[in-house]
């Protein structure tokens, strides 16, 4: 088996748990894996670039709000926001590749790496250092993805549609074992009738608002800054962002989850984009079946994939008010309740864990070493 440095992505949030289900996956299989704390040396690289500004008598040309980081202020330029947080990337990453050079680990593995400078990645493949890539977010950022697959010996992408395209391995989403754990039964108290922990991207919102929700308790998760002040849906929203545990907690303690995959290719920007055409399924789609949560979705191919055909269309939705009649019919129905969330646990227990997931990335590197 392979010595492994697990370069985390230098999130605080949202894929954290594919970190922690590939990490543990890969020891499950055996690896021995080290993780590096990708986000710890970024928010160091960022005290020393503005220490280096300050020092130069350029205190005020990166206008930084450690409220927002690693962002610079909004009324900062796209050109000093840009220079800035190249400078912390780079800055952040010499302790990744020292370490590796340093270190005799068989590979590297790079969560998301989207936050990796391709200087740093081309300086570790000069160095004779093998690097698989494990990209999470297509098919929202399929150009950046692709671009850094270059550089890497192998690499895999969450979409069917966009691991074809791009020529990569394909290694979709899954739940965590250990955390992901079935339900014993349904509550008797719950948190809520219907529950969502997410982003509020436009869509989402678009679609939430179509929704009748008079006499639903719905919760809304997550972080949720694009929802409009005068938007109906904000008495619903409730603190901001958990983690993967009080998630869970959560969905346990609601009735229905809900799930609704993402479109938004440019959140941070001020115009958004929209990726047409993504296949797979998303995390929350496994983690609330393993949880033993009823959960109503929008359509993606990739459900029957994981659900088979009637399963799939039976609990996915295509329009606003398909949503609304399907959940109104789950929280009527107790029963019905019990029986899908049965049947979309049954699907996904034993096949669509990290555990397994792991699997195809041992496969790769045996097969690349």
């Amino acid at each position: 088996m392979s010595r492994v440095l697990l370069i985390e992505p230098g999130a605080t949030y949202s894929i954290t748990e594919v970190v922690h289900g590939v990490e543990k996956g890969l020891r499950d299989c055996g690896h021995e894996v080290d993780s590096f704390d990708t986000l710890g040396q970024l928010l160091l690289a960022s005290e020393r670039v503005q220490w280096t500004l300050k020092k130069a008598g350029m205190a005020d040309a990166i206008p930084h709000d450690k409220r927002r980081w690693p962002w610079p202020r909004k009324e900062s330029s796209a050109e000093v926001v840009e220079s800035y947080f190249d400078a912390v990337r780079e800055e952040g990453f010499k302790a990744a590749i020292w370490h590796a050079l340093d270190e005799d680990y068989d590979w590297m593995v790079l969560v998301s790496a989207l936050l990796a400078p391709t200087r740093a990645l081309l300086a570790l493949r000069r160095a004779g250092v093998r690097s698989l890539m494990v990209f999470t977010e297509s098919p929202y950022d399929d150009p950046i993805q692709a671009r850094l697959a270059e550089y890497a010996t192998a690499a895999v992408t969450n979409d069917r549609k966009s691991a074809e395209g791009m020529g990569l391995g394909y290694m979709p989403m899954a739940y965590c074992d250990d955390l992901h754990q079935p339900r014993e039964s349904e509550p008797t108290s719950p948190a809520h009738d219907v529950v969502f922990v997410g982003v509020g991207f436009p869509e989402r919102i678009a679609v939430l608002e179509s929704v009748d929700w008079s006499g639903i308790d719905l919760g809304l998760y997550g972080d949720w800054k694009l929802l409009p002040r005068s938007s109906p849906l904000r008495r619903y929203v409730h603190q901001g962002i958990l983690d993967n545990a009080e998630a869970v907690d959560l969905y346990k303690r609601s009735l229905v989850g809900l799930n609704l995959h993402r479109m938004t290719t440019d959140y941070w920007g001020d115009r958004m984009t929209y990726a047409v055409g993504g296949w797979s399924c998303n995390p929350r789609t496994y983690e609330l079946a393993a949880c033993g949560v009823p959960q109503i979705t929008d359509w993606r191919p990739g459900l029957v994939d994981v659900f088979g055909g009637e399963l799939a269309h039976t609990m996915s939705v295509d329009t606003p008010q398909s949503l609304g009649d399907n959940i109104r019919r789950l929280l009527g129905n107790a029963q019905a309740r019990v029986t899908l969330a049965c049947r979309q646990q049954e699907a996904v227990l034993g096949w669509h864990s990290y555990r397994n997931r792991a699997e195809t990335l041992s496969a790769i590197m045996e097969e690349t070493a």
